[in-house]
């Protein structure tokens, strides 16, 4: 079984798309706490009692009516917070005269700045809130969702078994109906093989992963699903990887693409038979673990031509952002791998037994003992330029193709393959070590 905290993981991702849980997150609440109670009566205004701007709750029904009672004032206390100067009303559906493909709905009307990003549709006078906050609230706050599109989905595996999804899937894709706000109709497990009977023109490159097929534009009013062929719609690859995770059951996945690793930092052969790529932050305990438990035994595949071991600065303390320049800026002007690797296993050294990061500065002083001061200033000048700058975009940019969400994020490929598999997270070294010999043992 999926349990309710995982489906609901999956829509903190749906909501980074969205800039609206800045307003919204803060007074989110238990639905318990906030005394919804099944038939009570509530009055829904009419859009001539709304004063412009405002966020309207758009409702069908009586359930939605009454859920929406607690959401209107949560709504109201947020904005107030923020300093947002916007009326939220109550509306019943029949009186905008809008045929919405899922109700409840959240509708701008007038402008409203502070939410102009948040938006997905104009719909005359008024826009569209992304339907992925609905999704958010609607496990909150009891609100139960009625959809006008109607689709078939496809549960599509991998080549590997990391690429394939578990069996007891019912769960998860019931839960999808609010992510598609659509009425499933069948579910039909396939192969990458059969892609094209789909009319899939854009193939995903996460697995395991579903693809719906509708005659119902099933991306309107949605900022996380993509069009993959005439009829056939995906899931943005942040969302496609929470989504793999969970078909997966926490588990690593299957991506069917590789970067030109010989633009990252790294060490070993390029010739090496594997390439290993690990997403890193060095003020991440995980990470330090990573390299304290699990490094060792990669070590001499790496010396020995079987492992390419490459870095990826993605940044998720801030802090320590002139220390990852720093350490890029070390490659880039020296290509040295092995002074790379002493560098870094001597920041988590330090952060093990200091309990955080060694400083910029630290680390210089015990740099210019190696490389001397004429490196040193060269280093500073590189980490001060935007090149440095540039890199760091250019990681986290990778990191959202590859659908890393955070640190250690681990992925291994075959040297001639461009299937590869992602581990999110410290894994088992048992885990590790069964994804490196499988991809020793194909070809």
């Amino acid at each position: 079984m999926f349990s309710k905290w995982a489906i609901i993981g999956l829509v903190v991702v749906v909501l980074a798309f969205s800039a609206v849980i800045i307003v919204l997150a803060p007074q989110m609440i238990n639905p318990s706490q906030q005394g919804i109670f099944q038939g009570e009566e509530v009055e829904g205004a009419g859009l001539t009692e709304c004063n412009k701007p405002a966020i309207l709750y758009v409702y069908n029904n009586t359930k939605q009516q009454v859920a929406g009672k607690n959401l209107v004032e949560l709504l109201r206390q947020s904005l107030a917070q923020q300093g947002i100067k916007a009326d939220v009303c109550s509306v019943d559906a029949k009186t905008l005269g809008l045929d919405l493909r899922a109700y409840p709905a959240l509708l701008i009307y007038g402008d409203i700045p502070a939410l102009e990003g948040a938006s997905t549709l104009s719909l005359g006078d008024y826009k569209l809130l992304d339907y992925g906050i609905l999704v958010w609230l609607s496990d909150r706050l009891g609100l139960e969702m009625t959809y006008k599109y109607r689709a078939h989905i496809y549960v599509v595996d991998g080549e590997t078994k990391w690429g394939k999804a578990r069996n007891d899937i019912n769960t998860l894709l019931k839960a999808l109906e609010k992510y598609i706000l659509a009425k499933i109709d069948s579910v039909e497990r396939i192969s990458i093989a059969d892609l094209g009977k789909l009319g899939v023109n854009k193939p995903p490159t996460i697995y395991p992963t579903v693809i719906v097929v509708s005659e119902n534009p099933i991306d309107e009013g949605t900022s996380y699903m993509i069009k993959l062929g005439s009829n056939a719609y995906g899931f943005k690859t942040q969302l496609a990887a929470e989504l793999a995770r969970l078909l997966r059951d926490g588990s690593g996945y299957e991506i069917h693409y590789k970067p030109d690793l010989t633009k990252l930092p790294g060490w070993g052969s390029m010739d090496a038979k594997l390439q290993l790529l690990i997403f890193e932050d060095y003020a991440c305990p995980y990470c330090r673990a990573f390299y304290e438990k699990l490094y060792p035994e990669l070590r001499e595949m790496i010396y020995n031509g079987t492992i390419r071991f490459s870095v990826v600065d993605f940044i998720i303390h801030e802090d320590v952002r002139p220390l990852h320049k720093l350490t890029y800026c070390l490659y880039n002007i020296t290509s040295d791998g092995r002074l790379l690797e002493e560098t870094i296993l001597e920041i988590y050294k330090i952060f093990g037994s200091k309990g955080k990061p060694p400083s910029e500065d630290d680390m210089l002083l015990k740099l210019k003992k190696k490389v001397g001061k004429d490196l040193i200033d060269r280093i500073l000048d590189c980490s001060y330029s935007e090149n440095a700058d540039q890199y760091l975009s250019e990681s986290k940019e990778l990191a959202a193709t590859i659908g890393a969400r955070g640190t250690p994020t681990i992925v291994i490929w075959r040297s001639e393959n461009t299937i590869g598999v992602v581990v999110p997270g410290l894994p088992q070294k048992e885990e590790l070590l069964e994804i490196i010999n499988y991809f020793l043992s194909t070809s």
